[in-house]
């Protein structure tokens, strides 16, 4: 008997499903869209979550998920996954691209990212782009290098070197950046978000701050603001340092930052030491090591 391929739909408590480490969050209209549409018809289409020991980890569907909490429903369908975190992060990136129109902020994450599970998967590519190479050496690997762009292009119906200008844009855009510029009034323009990208890591997470609270419209607007003394976009020194030091580690892994603080331990205890005895401008916060066991 051949056994088949097709993914088996079952059904989830909608309590049991967990919602971590997301690209995007919610749109409020395709909530309450699918809110008034989910009592006459219903979810259309299974949820896609990932079976983490134990747990049930929402890989694809979280406008339907959300949809479903607040319509009351006990349980949604859903295609249950035995995958790495790898393949779960996949599906999501592809999943949203494949789906409704992404604004280009959007666009921009979610083709970064897919970026990086690609490199992940042809690391020889990594080294190539990092070296400006041309990529003549390797026909397979420039030909999957190309159909990355070129189907991209294809796809979203833009050209090949927008999709190279998305990407640059999403890989200098921190979690932090992505979460502000999606809070602004308006959503924030292709040419704004190039202008973003191009900008020093401390200045652009002002800009986007200000994007955020609807206080400026453009980054042409903020640069101008930045020259004007006592500008709110104007930052001194020691807070562009800190918002440098601040964002590469906050974009470093969990085991760059513990050899982080392992090789600066002393520097560190010795300033915050410094720091109590003048009595700092912020709360003190004692850190204490676990106890072992």
């Amino acid at each position: 008997m051949t056994r088949s391929n097709t993914p088996q739909i079952t059904f989830l408590p909608v309590s049991d499903i967990q919602v971590r480490d997301r690209l995007r969050d919610t749109s409020e209209a395709a909530v309450a869209a699918l809110e008034a549409s989910i009592p006459e018809r219903g979810i259309l289409s299974p949820l896609q979550v990932q079976l983490v020991k134990g747990t049930y980890c929402l890989m694809d569907g979280l406008h339907r998920l959300e949809g479903a909490r607040r319509c009351g429903l006990d349980e949604v369908p859903v295609i249950i996954r035995n995958c790495s975190m790898r393949e779960a992060r996949n599906i999501e990136v592809d999943t949203a691209l494949a789906a409704a129109p992404l604004d280009s902020l959007s666009m921009a994450v979610f083709l970064a990212a897919q970026k990086d599970l690609y490199e992940e998967e042809f690391p020889e590519a990594k080294r190539l782009h990092a070296a400006n190479a041309t990529l003549q050496g390797d026909r397979t690997v420039k030909n999957t290098v190309r159909s990355f762009a070129d189907n991209a292009a294809d796809i979203f119906n833009v050209s090949t070197s927008k999709i190279f200008k998305l990407v640059s844009v999403g890989k200098s855009l921190t979690g932090e950046d992505v979460k502000m510029l999606r809070k602004a009034p308006k959503k924030v323009k292709f040419g704004d978000l190039q202008a973003m990208a191009k900008l020093d890591a401390s200045l652009r997470s002002l800009v986007c701050r200000e994007l955020s609270l609807g206080k400026i419209k453009s980054v042409k607007e903020a640069l101008e603001r930045s020259k004007k003394p006592g500008s709110v976009v104007t930052t001194s020194p020691a807070e562009a340092e800190f918002k440098k030091l601040n964002d590469a580690f906050a974009r470093a892994s969990k085991a760059a930052r513990m050899q982080f603080v392992r090789a600066h331990s002393d520097a560190l205890e010795e300033l915050m030491a410094r720091d109590v005895m003048k009595g700092g401008d912020g709360e003190v916060v004692e850190f204490k090591a676990r106890e072992r066991g």
